[in-house]
């Protein structure tokens, strides 16, 4: 009886461990694996503070973001030529740039270009706006040519701004040497300090590439009415033959408080471009994002309102579209 119990038990002993060993690889092979997702931060490289590059790139940042899952698209400041060469280099993902500057990278026809750029690819062009070479009314200037002996502002250097403002002022025989060569000064700073130093009576010339009227002139018109200067036709004329980028356009008289004739300038096209590594459907979704909720972008400024539209995107395309959003474009008829 004795001998019977014990085997009872030891049968019971195993067969509990034999069920417990069954459970546990049960468990195991029904556990489900992880998926483990990873979020990719990406800079949206812009300008200086004060411009309109950087509300809009927080915009279409925020659409991005609230559009496509794992993704942070975040502002920073930039510069339109340095944005392009560190997309080219591998270290940024996206952001704004210009006509002008496009078509310098694509050719390398000027510095800091060393040789064509084969890593970026434009996503949409934005908006167009004027180059603006402004003045209050009392600093005594109205003429590009009235230059030499004033104190300007000629923008960052490493911005298409500054290389446009150089070019239009030397096509009139104006060089920053002859600016200071007859007493005057030449500064390089952004929107913000321009403004600052125009109100504070620092600045007789400051240049902006913003949509017209300029948020940054208009601040300025609180406390001095402005006006832009005057270039000659047949020297614009010149320069947008020999720079197809460029094109030859009116600011209207009344756009300012001091501007009271027409004044001719030359405007540039103001794009997004992206790295080429990107994967094509993820620029798929973020131009898709962009143009499906594009009312909360031109919210930012009515000339965004106006031209950021899908007839415009292809506009200024000195390299080729990425073709993530070269699909989009093609699906929606463009």
């Amino acid at each position: 009886m004795k001998k019977s119990l014990s085997v009872l038990m030891v049968l019971v002993i195993l067969l509990v461990f034999s069920i417990a060993g069954c459970s546990e690889k049960k468990s195991t092979e029904a556990a489900p694996e992880e998926v483990k997702q990873t979020t990719t931060f990406m800079k949206f490289a812009t300008s200086t503070m004060g411009g309109t590059w950087f509300p809009v790139a927080a915009a279409m940042s925020e659409v991005i973001n609230s559009s496509i899952p794992n993704i942070v698209v975040t502002a920073t400041l930039g510069a339109a030529d340095a944005n392009i060469i560190n997309i080219e280099k591998g270290e940024l993902s996206i952001g704004f740039t210009t006509s002008d500057a496009l078509a310098a990278a694509a050719k390398a026809s000027r510095k800091p270009f060393e040789s064509p750029v084969n890593n970026v690819r434009v996503l949409t062009a934005v908006y167009e706006t004027p180059i603006q070479i402004a003045a209050p009314v009392d600093s005594r200037v109205s003429h590009i040519k009235d230059l030499p002996g004033k104190r300007m502002n000629a923008f960052v250097i490493g911005g298409s701004l500054e290389v446009t403002v150089r070019k239009i002022l030397e096509k009139h025989g104006v060089t920053y040497d002859s600016i200071k060569a007859a007493g005057g000064t030449v500064t390089h700073v952004g929107y913000d300090e321009q403004v600052s130093m125009t109100k504070d009576r620092l600045l007789d010339v400051s240049v902006y590439m913003t949509p017209a009227p300029s948020q940054q002139i208009v601040d300025i018109e609180t406390v001095r009415p402005m006006l832009l200067l005057k270039a000659e036709d047949n020297v614009l004329d010149a320069l947008v033959r020999e720079n197809p980028e460029y094109a030859k356009t009116i600011v209207k008289a009344g756009t300012y408080k001091g501007l009271k004739e027409d004044v001719a300038t030359v405007s540039v096209v103001h794009l997004v471009v992206v790295s080429a590594s990107l994967p094509d459907d993820l620029v798929y979704q973020m131009t898709k994002a962009i143009y499906e909720k594009v009312a909360a972008i031109g919210a930012i400024h009515p000339v965004v309102k106006n031209e950021l539209k899908l007839e415009n995107a292809q506009r200024g395309l000195a390299l080729p579209l990425h073709p993530g959003a070269k699909k989009y474009y093609e699906e929606m008829g463009f």
